[in-house]
């Protein structure tokens, strides 16, 4: 398990790095005010690719354990190794699910509405179970963004 989950960790270094070349070597075609932040991000995606690929190919030393953890594991690996839920209930998953039905939202209901939906569900998700959290982080981050995007920026959200 651990080689294959090293095989795939390696072969998607390799796939990320190829993209963030290729999106390295575009950015130098927009304008030159406009390519400061795309190029920034693709070299960044290159260096955390190099990282995962040279982590990857590191050799390992006699597994340690602290608590359930494996400080050895690969990338996602003990996922894998130590999770009895199903594929469609991870928190990837799930998460990815509430971006999608998110960006449908903001489109239906507006930002903020939406916001506060996806707050709610992605600390449910998340194992949040304590109302008061919920509605206290939910009330001071939708604040936080009309404050920042409405009032300072003046941005029509």
């Amino acid at each position: 398990m651990k080689n294959k989950v090293r095989k795939k960790n390696t072969h998607l270094a390799i796939v990320i790095a190829i993209l963030s070349l290729y999106l390295i070597r575009t950015s130098f075609s927009y304008p030159a005010d406009s390519s400061g932040f795309p190029r920034f991000l693709s070299v960044l995606l290159l260096l955390l690719s190099i990282v995962l690929f040279w982590r990857n190919r590191a050799i390992r030393k006699p597994t340690e354990e602290i608590g359930h953890k494996n400080l050895s594991a690969g990338v996602g690996e003990e996922i894998h190794e130590n999770s009895n839920m199903s594929w469609w209930r991870s928190p990837v998953l799930l998460v990815s699910a509430i971006i999608v039905i998110y960006a449908l939202l903001i489109k239906l209901l507006g930002f903020f509405p939406a916001t506060i939906i996806q707050l709610i569900g992605s600390m449910l998700i998340f194992g949040n179970r304590s109302w008061l959290t919920i509605v206290l982080s939910t009330a001071a981050i939708t604040i936080f963004l009309y404050i920042v995007f409405s009032i300072i920026l003046g941005a029509a959200l």
